[in-house]
């Protein structure tokens, strides 16, 4: 018979190893101020994270400082680095506007090409003349508050002195070992659409600092958009949710873009996951 002490240490052996190898799921909750709900999945591990539920499925790799964008309903893919985006999705519009507004006439071609110059400055990379010009100060309130189970830290982000969004952080989530905050934070803005120059203070030092403190459990900006946690759960990860499906087939980024277009064609609210 073996030894109870032996089989007590095989067993803590086993549990903690898979606590080791353990990933995240997240539910989130996105919010309008209007009454607009939807949810959104994410799961991390090993520096993978899957963004699922909102606008097709978003899949991270920040050791490759990679990405996927997935149309799941349409079974295609793209792949590229973090680095390429911007331009390849420059590229992108370029070509389906131009095939778009080849048989138009002259002002409303001229129309369209001043639309797409508004979206080239969104695809620009902020200068860090713009970072430099504002004045992001963080503020801790000093108020807690428990979310999904967890205690959360009320901060406040002002720039140039203007409230311009509230979070809710947790360092209760052990996420280090799965997840550089800072580097995904920095690989986010690299990717997303700087709308009017409105999230560059994201970019600020300040700001990329505070997201290593600890998980946003709930955010709220300027616009009344809120996202909140409202499930945490800790489980091993299948290393197949970071890949895609056999059936999948990798495109272009501007057949992605298309097939986007065409499935927003005769937009309706529920059809957007919203509730």
């Amino acid at each position: 018979m073996k030894n109870p002490i032996t089989i007590i240490f095989v067993i803590l052996f086993i549990l903690s190893t898979f606590r080791l190898n353990a990933g995240w799921v997240i539910t989130q909750r996105h919010s309008t101020d209007d009454g607009l709900i939807r949810y959104e999945t994410l799961m991390i591990q090993s520096n993978l994270v899957k963004m699922s539920g909102l606008d097709g499925t978003f899949i991270f790799d920040l050791e490759k400082e990679s990405f996927i964008l997935a149309n799941e309903s349409k079974k295609v893919y793209w792949e590229g680095k973090f680095g390429e985006f911007r331009n390849s999705y420059y590229e992108a519009l370029k070509l389906i506007i131009g095939e778009f507004t080849k048989d138009l006439p002259q002002d409303q071609k001229e129309m369209y090409n001043s639309m797409f110059q508004e979206t080239i400055d969104m695809c620009a990379a902020p200068s860090q003349s713009a970072i430099d010009s504002l004045k992001t100060e963080i503020k801790s309130t000093g108020l807690t508050e428990e979310i999904a189970g967890y205690k959360s830290s009320r901060y406040e982000v002002y720039v140039n002195g203007v409230l311009r969004e509230q979070l809710w952080l947790s360092a209760g989530i052990p996420l280090k070992k799965d997840l550089d905050m800072k580097k995904f934070a920095s690989l986010m803005n690299e990717i997303e659409p700087n709308i009017n120059g409105e999230y560059v203070y994201e970019n600020s030092e300040s700001y990329l600092n505070l997201t290593i403190t600890g998980f946003p459990m709930r955010t709220i900006d300027d616009l009344g958009i809120m996202v909140e946690v409202i499930k945490v759960e800790e489980q091993k990860i299948a290393g197949s949710e970071f890949e895609m499906p056999a059936d999948f087939k990798k495109v272009g980024l501007d057949e992605l873009i298309r097939l986007a277009m065409i499935g927003s064609a005769g937009y309706d609210s529920e059809d957007d996951g919203w509730e």
